[in-house]
Formats: C-alpha cells, structure tokens, sequence
C-alpha cells in the first residue's frame, strides 16, 4: 500500500512538472505548447531557449522541429532576417522561384512578421562555417516568425508534409501568445 501511495504521489509531482513544461514563455509572452510536440534537449543553449520534436507525418522520413531563438537586438533588421532565411533554400526546380509568403501576425499587442518558405533546403552544419559540408533536402518548408521584439524568433523546419500537419497546431500557438 505504501508502494502504491509513493507511485502515485511521484505520478502527481511528475504530472505538474509536465504541465509546466508545457508552456513556453517568449518576450515576456506566454502560449501553451500544442499536444503532442516532444521537448528536446538543447545542444546548442548559445542561442536557443526551446526545441521541440515535431511528429513526422505518414510517408515523411524525419521529425520536423520547432526551435525558439533569443539572438537579441543585434540580429539585424527584420529584411536581413528574412533573407538569411531564403538563403537557407533553394528552388525545387532550377530556374523556378522560391515558393513563399510573407504576411503579419498578431501577437499580444503587436504584429510580428511571418515567412513561410518551401523548396530545397541547403542543411549545412554547423551553420556558420564557411567550409561546412550542405546536404540538400528536398520539399522541405520552414515556418519562421520575427517577434515584434526583434529579439527572439520561432522556427518550424521539416519536410513539407509533416510542416503543413503542425502548422495550424503552430499557428494557433502564436495566437494564443498573450
């Protein structure tokens, strides 16, 4: 009976420590994590605050991610942001343009500026070197949001397939950042 008592109260303290995992508090905002999405450990805390696995959908290879981003006011202007991110694709087909859309969101109080690009992404890790090996990824898409702040930003990256079933999840998130 003791046994039991101790498991149930460890499966209550641990229940809480979920709930609270599952919000996520970005400029001074705060929004629930859609269900379903796993929490990542963080390799890289230089920049990142949080990193979620997002499920792959049916007939996808890989998870998609969704990744906060605290590169503070330094980062460059909201144009600059966008354009690191289109040079991170390239067109499905050579002589055909990025398949993308730029639109603002509400968030709180404020508009923050939304990409939604698919194409092939050029993967290239680490990020910042020069010399670092790209491996080209076709029919991904990325979801990417600048914070009206201009300091944080919040990317969904992944296969296009498995982008498109998280992004209404996604969307929803960002409305509810209050």
């Amino acid at each position: 009976m003791r046994k039991l008592f101790t498991t149930l109260v460890l499966l209550c303290f641990l229940g809480a420590a979920v709930a609270a995992d599952d919000t996520l508090e970005i400029s001074g905002l705060k929004t629930k994590v859609p269900a379903g999405w796993k929490k990542v450990e963080i390799k890289d805390t230089t920049f990142r605050l949080y990193q979620f696995s997002l499920p792959k959908a049916e007939g996808d290879e890989t998870d998609a991610e969704f990744v906060v981003f605290k590169l503070g006011a330094g980062s460059g202007t909201v144009q600059q942001n966008l354009d690191r991110q289109r040079a991170n694709f390239k067109p499905a087909k050579e002589g055909d343009k990025l398949k993308e859309e730029v639109t603002k969101v509400k968030i709180g109080k404020d508009e923050a500026t939304y990409l939604d690009i698919q194409g092939t992404f050029l993967d290239k890790f680490p990020p910042f070197d020069p010399k670092a090996k790209i491996t080209e990824r076709e029919n991904y898409r990325r979801l990417y949001v600048v914070m009206p702040d201009g300091e944080y930003y919040l990317r969904v990256n992944g296969p296009a397939k498995t982008v498109a079933k998280h992004k209404a999840a996604f969307d929803e998130m960002l409305k509810n950042l209050k």
